[in-house]
């Protein structure tokens, strides 16, 4: 068996693609090592039939098979998941399939591991707020009550390192920048373990948050409850919530990660216009888009 992890460095989801690989091949008991390649020029590209960064064969087999009239190019890749979602990455779940079909395994149950992909959200919309109190990098304690005169809480779980937090944080300062005087506040809160990616560390986000100039507050979830209690996956995941403070949308900041100018759907703008203007968004959930959380 053979184990081939395919890449080129302008795609920012490799990294992420390789933690899931890692991460299911030692869940599923195999031990094999993973062989990775970078890419640096079409020939490459046109030997290894590569569709795009990041790809994965296992025993020669690519994961997710293209259609043969695919190009071969140094690219980024996007996956067409089985519930419609398109993402530049594989789900857990299109992995741990190909590595069972592979190696011919049973689908055994893994103690404390869930095919995140399959669920967006353990809250239900419209459902109140959780409880939280947590240090931020301004040396104060910040709680959800401390903000009850806000007409909309915006959580967003988030970190310092994740190639696509970091895509999106000027968007997150315009978007507090443009709601500010409109009772909108939105909250970053770190639930990476920093033992394990220290550049999520307490003084790594103090750091971040000054080089950024984030006109939010930026907390840290040492412990990981206030991320379980919300069941968030992902960094950026964006919670909305209403005066009342129920839950109103979740998911993406929007559906162009890359670039803001190819955005489409500016889910949380639309979101928080809907409810300034008293009305119910007409998106109220999608799928998140980034990097796993950091779990201990």
């Amino acid at each position: 068996m053979s184990i081939t992890f395919l890449y080129i460095d302008d795609c920012p989801s490799h990294e992420e693609t390789l933690a899931r690989l890692v991460d299911v091949l030692q869940q599923e008991g195999v031990h094999d090592d993973i062989t990775r390649i970078r890419l640096q020029n079409p020939s490459e590209a046109e030997a290894w039939r590569f569709v795009g960064s990041p790809t994965l064969y296992i025993n020669g087999r690519d994961i997710d098979p293209p259609l043969a009239e695919t190009s071969y190019r140094l690219t980024c890749r996007t996956y067409h998941h089985e519930n419609g979602r398109v993402s530049p990455m594989p789900s857990v779940k299109m992995i741990r399939r190909a590595v069972r079909q592979s190696y011919g395994l049973m689908k055994p149950q893994v103690s404390g591991t869930t095919e995140e992909e399959d669920t967006l959200l353990a809250l239900h919309i419209v459902e109140g707020i959780i409880d939280f109190t947590l240090p931020g990098v301004d040396g104060k304690q910040h709680s959800y009550a401390d903000y009850h005169d806000q007409s909309i809480l915006v959580l967003i779980f988030s970190c310092n390192h994740c190639p696509y937090v970091r895509a999106w944080e000027d968007r997150m300062i315009a978007i507090q920048q443009d709601y500010a005087d409109k009772g909108v506040q939105l909250i970053a809160i770190n639930a990476n373990d920093a033992s394990k990616y220290p550049d999520d560390s307490f003084e790594q986000m103090q750091q971040r948050a000054t080089e950024k100039g984030f006109n939010f507050p930026y907390l840290h979830d040492e412990t990981q409850q206030v991320a379980q209690a919300f069941a968030a996956q992902r960094t950026p995941e964006v919670f909305v919530f209403d005066q009342q403070r129920r839950l109103r949308f979740h998911g993406a900041i929007d559906d162009h990660f890359e670039d803001p100018e190819k955005v489409n759907n500016h889910y949380l703008r639309q979101t928080l216009d809907a409810l300034l203007a008293g009305e119910t968004p007409a998106i109220q959930e999608t799928n998140p888009v980034g990097c796993t959380i950091k779990w201990k």
